[in-house]
């Protein structure tokens, strides 16, 4: 079910509007308890069944079944009322395989509101069951519960795991090698997908971590009271120093930015090319945007982009833009009405960044370092304006790869920055190449 809500945004959306949702394979229960839900337990499908229906028939609530093959669930109420004398089974239904049409669903739909059951358990397997409940939600008078293959292993039709593999978190491979045929490639190709992230996740927690413990040790306790981001007493001096010990590690940065951007424009040319092409005959204007940035030593430059919106000037927003760059912010909507689709497409796989590419060459930017700014997102902030200024600003950076979400104002980027400066280094720059491979795929906070 992570896997799944992982590739499709869809079902990612449905998961995240149930009521509750509970960790049922000892893996997600691991993982939890890794990122501090130490007292997470297991909530197996078909233990939680067996407990729903005990308080049912000892509370008069009636219950439903919706799944399974016809054998299964004639097991399962069986065996069911036979445990539990007092369960009114107030309907029991096995859908077919095929999706049903919209009579057979109405139908349905007809059926278990006329039963009266209260809780209906849903075991069409994972990812149709959570679906047909969220579509279903509000138009079943009942609490819809997802229990799996709970139907199959009561109803003792298909085998469960011992406890001990159970416990061990190896009830995948148990059902794999009772299943092969049917399991075989959903467990290849998201077992070894979830190791993977879950990984590089707990490797992104810890590293969050170490950096939020670093910025810590400099701030000072009053700025503690205010804001998270509020940043005082820039120890300017102090970064300049660690700058000057590290001579040879910006000379080899900048040797690295500069065969580095001109072997990916080399290798990228064709694509560059094409993007170029549906810019120009997808809408009117440019293909390149040009704006002026603050750079190294505070020194403006211009910087490139692809173009993304149309050239046609927007009164409402460059009014709403005009009074909110006043206070030092940038004014950024997700349904821009400027942004054409071609520049959603861009914006969303940060495909437009690519033309700074051209400016890493030229010297003003580099791959790694702070986002550049706007003159006026720095007005407010002159210290951080001349602090982030002692390094060449980048393509990407330690904020671009930890909360790049948050891109209205110079605020939230202030102790990445500036950590970066105080950090800064070969290693650093590779690490952060590398999660920012990670952060474009996943398009968050892609704006």
């Amino acid at each position: 079910m992570v896997m799944e809500s992982y590739d499709c945004a869809e079902h990612q959306a449905v998961i995240n509007r149930a009521d509750l949702v509970t960790p049922g394979g000892m893996p997600i229960v691991w993982v939890l308890r890794r990122l501090g839900l130490r007292g997470q337990p297991r909530v197996y499908g078909p233990e939680l069944t067996l407990h729903i229906c005990e308080a049912g028939a000892r509370q008069g609530l009636p219950v439903g079944f919706y799944g399974g093959t016809k054998t299964a669930l004639a097991l399962l109420v069986k065996r069911l009322q036979m445990q539990y004398p007092g369960l009114t089974v107030a309907y029991a239904h096995s859908p077919p395989f095929r999706p049903p049409t919209l009579d057979e669903e109405s139908a349905t739909i007809a059926d278990i509101r006329q039963s009266g059951c209260r809780i209906l358990f849903v075991g069409l397997g994972c990812p149709k069951q959570e679906c047909w409940m969220a579509r279903h939600r509000g138009r079943i008078p009942a609490v819809m519960v997802g229990v799996g293959a709970a139907f199959d292993f009561i109803s003792g039709t298909k085998p469960q795991a011992p406890h001990w593999m159970q416990r061990m978190g190896l009830e995948w491979l148990f059902r794999l090698c009772t299943e092969p045929r049917r399991l075989w490639h959903r467990y290849a190709w998201h077992n070894p997908r979830f190791v993977g992230l879950v990984a590089w996740q707990l490797a992104c927690t810890r590293w969050h971590s170490r950096s939020r413990k670093l910025c810590a040790e400099h701030t000072t306790p009053e700025a503690e009271t205010q804001s998270d981001w509020a940043w005082v007493g820039i120890d300017f001096q102090g970064l300049q120093r660690s700058l000057r010990e590290k001579r040879v590690q910006l000379i080899l940065k900048r040797v690295f930015d500069w065969a580095a951007s001109a072997l990916i424009l080399l290798v990228l040319a064709p694509a560059l090319l094409l993007i170029a092409l549906l810019l120009r005959f997808s809408s009117r204007g440019p293909v390149v945007f040009s704006q002026p940035r603050v750079g190294y030593r505070e020194k403006a430059f211009v910087m490139y982009k692809f173009r993304s919106m149309r050239i046609e000037p927007d009164l409402t927003c460059a009014a709403a833009q005009q009074s909110a760059a006043a206070q030092g912010m940038l004014l950024k909507r997700e349904d821009d009405p400027r942004v054409t689709q071609m520049g959603r497409f861009l914006r969303s796989t940060s495909l437009d960044e690519l033309p700074q590419l051209l400016n890493v060459l030229k010297g003003d930017m580099s791959l790694v370092g702070p986002r550049p700014l706007v003159p006026f997102m720095l007005g407010p902030f002159p210290d951080f304006r001349k602090a982030r200024a002692l390094v060449r600003p980048g393509i990407t950076g330690l904020w671009q790869v930890r909360d790049r979400a948050r891109n209205t104002s110079a605020v939230p980027m202030m102790p990445h920055d500036l950590e970066y400066v105080r950090r800064l280094s070969l290693w650093l720059d590779l690490e952060i190449l590398l999660r920012t491979f990670f952060v474009v795929v996943s398009r968050k906070g892609a704006c």
